[in-house]
């Protein structure tokens, strides 16, 4: 009895012992650091129209290229995922019940519906609590965006002027596969070229037949039945088409070494300098636990690039993707999740070369070569760039202008004077002493 006993007490512990070391790696592995979070804008109207396009501009209340109110009721769902899985224990209890400036970050493009969208998301996300609630019936607070004009702006806008990354995205269209898919699909350009009366169709600018056409397709504008026919032998009708040619063309503009670096790679460069700082306790302020990006499916497509685990595919409307840093036996680790919907939890992505789980140092490790050293330098803009901007040079060159035309005006009146002078008979009055 006594050992049986002894063997039972023995079991006991051992039982103990191990439910407990499992507890404190659960607990590890749940230990969030850092939240980064980077999404598109929610529903917009298009960004521009095509010359047989049956639907008027007029259509758009605030005109091309804004937010609509079905993408603020997407986004403001959005932000209210990010409360549930951040804050409401759905599964972490990371961030604090109310909005604190010390604790989240958030930033945009200068585009109208970036930054709408960012509003809508910190709605959902932050609803007013306790003394913050500042009008009774209003469950809304303003929380602050920040943004810099797009021309200074090389990590979130993806567009920013860079003549290396145009040389090689230029060596891209001009390589033996898109050679090849042009050849193939010349039929197909050519009969987006008839119907939309676009006079050149390639797969640079099919999307922006695409884009027009979904966009009015969210708002009940039906799709002309050339849109919504089937392809040929293909299993796709022409709009499934042209949204696999949106898919390619990212993958052309960003999924190459040199793309990677100069496009998406400045963005994970502040994404991975965040977590660095974060485990070092150098981040500014120390209490800071979340950055929030809110830009284009552009930004989303180069980002996914730069680590490598785009899937070809168009980011829609408020796509996610998540970095988040835990600490798992006192070791960071990076875990991303990508969600290209508002209905069910992201996807998690492996990293080429690692678990779903990276540890930091193999993160920044596999992810190195999409990292510039010096986005300017390595762009051929020179180290003035930083500090000049596009549209300082012009300020500076108009400011420049005006005062030299003022300076030759003031030398022309000058020299003109003096010739007036040089002709000028002085009026002598009589001399009365004779």
């Amino acid at each position: 009895m006594g050992v049986a006993f002894q063997r039972s007490f023995l079991i006991f512990l051992v039982l103990s012992v191990l439910l407990q070391s499992w507890s404190v790696y659960a607990d590890d592995t749940n230990h969030l650091l850092l939240v980064q979070a980077l999404y598109r804008h929610g529903d917009r109207s298009p960004v521009s129209t095509f010359p047989n396009d049956p639907v008027s501009e007029s259509v758009w209340p605030q005109g091309l290229g804004q937010l609509t109110q079905k993408g603020m009721q997407q986004h403001y769902k959005l932000g209210q995922y990010l409360r549930q899985r951040y804050i409401e224990g759905q599964p972490y209890k990371f961030l604090s019940e109310a909005y604190k400036k010390n604790e989240i970050m958030i930033n945009s493009t200068d585009y109208d519906r970036t930054l709408m969208s960012a509003y809508s998301n910190l709605a959902g996300f932050y609803p007013p609590k306790g003394d913050q609630i500042w009008k009774t019936e209003l469950k809304w607070q303003p929380i602050p965006v920040h943004t810099k004009p797009l021309d200074m702006d090389h990590v979130l806008y993806m567009d920013n002027y860079c003549p290396t990354y145009m040389k090689h995205y230029a060596e891209a269209l001009n390589s033996d596969v898109v050679k090849k898919h042009e050849a193939e699909n010349a039929e197909f350009y050519s009969f987006l070229e008839e119907k939309s009366g676009f006079p050149k169709v390639s797969i640079e600018n099919t999307w922006m037949i695409y884009d027009t056409l979904f966009c009015e397709s969210q708002h009940n504008h039906a799709l002309p039945d050339w849109a919504a026919q089937q392809w040929k032998n293909s299993s796709l009708t022409v709009m499934q088409k042209m949204a696999a040619n949106d898919g390619l063309q990212f993958d052309i503009k960003y999924d190459h070494p040199v793309q990677r670096r100069l496009k998406g790679g400045s963005l994970l460069k502040a994404v991975i300098d965040n977590m660095q700082m974060k485990v070092t306790s150098t981040l500014t302020p120390a209490t800071m636990k979340a950055f929030i990006y809110s830009a284009h499916d552009s930004t989303v497509s180069a980002f996914l690039s730069a680590m490598q685990v785009f899937n070809k595919r168009l980011p829609p409307y408020t796509a996610c993707v998540l970095v988040e840093l835990h600490a798992v036996n006192d070791i960071p680790h990076v875990k991303v999740l990508y969600g290209n919907s508002t209905a069910g939890e992201p996807y998690v992505l492996s990293i080429p070369g690692c678990a779903e789980l990276c540890p930091l140092p193999k993160f920044i490790e596999l992810t190195k070569e999409s990292i510039p050293d010096d986005w300017v330098e390595e762009c051929g803009l020179g180290s003035g760039f930083p500090k000049l901007s596009k549209m300082h040079i012009i300020i500076i060159a108009s400011i420049s202008a005006v005062v030299l035309v003022t300076i030759i005006a003031t030398i022309v009146g000058v020299i003109y004077r003096r010739k007036l002078n040089s002709n000028f008979t002085p009026y002598f009055g009589l001399n009365t002493n004779t």
